[in-house]
């Protein structure tokens, strides 16, 4: 397995700092051709689990984070390439069990899988046919899965349908009988389990929008500038029900972003030149959006809303060609992405956080008038000897200065606050005991004067 860690950009955390982090990029699997139309989502302790498709051995297969190492399982045989799938979805129930749904090419069906705690269960969910393309997944409030996907039977009468489980059994529905829908279809749930859908219509070649309002399906056309929506959308909906979309413009090669509230739609242009293939899109916690995709110059490329404009970044893979992302945030916001690199391997992109960044402050003279040192022992651990976990802060003041001490989670926010007082010149030193604080990153900040810096410490389990 190959790790390639690079330093990234700068993002604000707390006044006056700015946080620098790494991603962290490694590959996977490289063994045969592997890696195609992943699909990944987080567990409840944000480790990673990745669906995809290795083709060499005709495989779905099942590659997970379990705290130290990736743990990697088989779940179905379904057929060498060509015959393979192009599809597979992959969700995460409460107890941390994956559910998987893909496409079956060589029997044309599309099938279910989920793991019991023991074993993977396999059935096949509809075999009407060539069905199961484009598949897509999710998971409704009682852990009952709801499934888009193409019929390709006739391919000059493609099907978007819909199957759920009722607990009973599958139920169908064919949405959308006026055109030739259904490909790239990307599902969500809203807030009372009803689906959301959206896809690319071939007949108008534009991007279209379904939902369940109760009773019926509504269609809509979200986009019909161009050929948009091939390759790819990618649905999300906010805490209001809100639906935003990413998805490709095929004429002009470039990513869009559609938001909107059913028929009030609002687009724009994320970004430009050879951009917006295989675009993945996650709400953060504020709802606001993020993008992977393939972009110019071949780059594997994550963009994502600030609250006020659209900021870009090239995640450094060293792979020619990444495509086929998917991309899921974390309880911290923070992005994984799974992907295709070098066409052939199976690829996967987080972030690391090393520590916040402060400018160096000096009085009127010139002088430093503080020094600080890192804590001792770092990382530390949260019990040892029977002893509560403590670490060192020490510090050194060139004169008589007010000073403050805090502990910041990794999230900015203020955990505690150690010293705030005037001491004068000299050593000095503080313990820090964190018994009731949970094992993880923290950062503490130092202020003296005019003098500010924030280093970075670790409790272990």
């Amino acid at each position: 397995m190959k790790i390639v860690i690079f330093l990234a950009v700068m993002i604000s955390l707390l006044s006056g700092s700015i946080v620098a982090y790494e991603w962290n990029v490694e590959t996977i699997e490289s063994d045969g051709d592997v890696g195609h139309f992943s699909s990944i989502a987080l567990d409840s302790q944000d480790y990673p689990h990745i669906v995809h498709c290795d083709r060499t051995n005709g495989q779905v297969k099942y590659d997970f984070w379990d705290g130290s190492t990736w743990e990697i399982q088989v779940i179905d045989i379904i057929g060498t390439f060509p015959n393979t799938t192009n599809s597979i979805s992959i969700a995460i129930d409460e107890n941390d069990y994956p559910h998987v749904a893909y496409h079956n090419y060589n029997q044309g069906d599309l099938r279910y899988a989920f793991w019991d705690g023991s074993a993977w269960q396999i059935e096949t969910v509809d075999s009407q046919g060539n069905v199961g393309k484009f598949a897509s997944m999710k998971l409704d409030s009682n852990g009952y899965p709801h499934i888009a996907y193409c019929d390709w039977t006739d391919e000059w009468h493609l099907k978007l349908k819909y199957a759920h489980w009722d607990s009973f059994s599958w139920q169908f529905q064919i949405i959308d009988t006026l055109s030739i829908g259904g490909l790239y279809a990307s599902l969500c749930l809203d807030i009372e389990d009803n689906p959301h859908i959206s896809y690319h219509d071939r007949t108008t070649w534009s991007l279209k929008y379904a939902y369940w309002d109760g009773i019926n399906w509504q269609v809509e056309i979200v986009d019909s500038n161009g050929n948009v929506g091939s390759y790819q959308t990618s649905l999300a909906l906010d805490s209001l029900d809100h639906a935003h979309i990413s998805y490709f413009e095929y004429n002009v090669e470039s990513l869009k972003y559609a938001y909107g509230n059913y028929s009030n739609w609002q687009i724009e242009t994320v970004d430009y030149g050879d951009a917006g293939w295989y675009s993945s899109l996650a709400l953060d916690s504020y709802g606001y959006p993020h993008i992977s995709h393939h972009g110019q110059g071949g780059e594997l490329c994550y963009v994502e809303w600030d609250g006020t404009a659209w900021t870009s970044e090239i995640v450094p893979t060293e792979s020619s060609f990444p495509v086929e992302t998917s991309l899921a945030l974390d309880s911290f916001n923070y992005p994984h992405i799974s992907f295709l690199g070098n066409l052939t391997d199976l690829r996967y992109a987080s972030v690391i956080y090393t520590g916040i960044q402060e400018q160096d402050y000096f009085d009127n003279n010139a002088n430093q008038i503080a020094i600080l040192y890192q804590n001792q022992p770092n990382p530390f651990n949260q019990a040892c000897a029977g002893r509560s976990p403590q670490t060192t802060i020490s510090y050194k003041l060139t004169k008589p200065s007010r000073i403050s001490l805090s502990i910041y989670n990794i999230k900015g926010e203020l955990v505690e606050t150690l010293v705030n007082k005037e001491q004068q010149a000299g050593n000095h030193s503080v313990v820090w005991n964190a018994e009731n604080i949970s094992s993880g990153i923290y950062f503490y900040r130092f202020a003296a004067g005019n003098f500010s810096e924030t280093k970075k410490c670790v409790i272990l389990k």
